[in-house]
């Protein structure tokens, strides 16, 4: 995601936020991995999904929380940043 901004993040479409929460699984497959991630932001996986909640849909509620309190770019930043090398990352 080169290049990131705001406003690009802002104007994401549903397909992509989609394939952005996709990458997200593929470049932190696991809860551990993602909590670590959301540790450098910061923000505590508990506070948007719990344990009983699957991967997928944590990652969806992440998305929502972030998208709502004003961090998505940050996430999506961070997120490139720790993992670059993640082909799923869209461009």
């Amino acid at each position: 995601m080169a290049g990131l901004d705001e406003a690009k993040v802002a104007g994401m479409n549903g397909a992509q936020r989609r394939a952005a929460q996709d990458a997200l699984l593929a470049a932190y497959p696991d809860r551990g991995r993602l909590e670590r991630l959301l540790d450098r932001l910061d923000r505590p996986l508990a506070h948007y999904a719990t344990e009983s909640v699957t991967l997928p849909d944590a990652v969806f509620k992440i998305f929502e929380g972030a998208k709502a309190e004003g961090w998505l770019p940050r996430l999506l930043a961070e997120a490139t940043a720790v993992n670059p090398g993640n082909p799923s990352w869209p461009t």
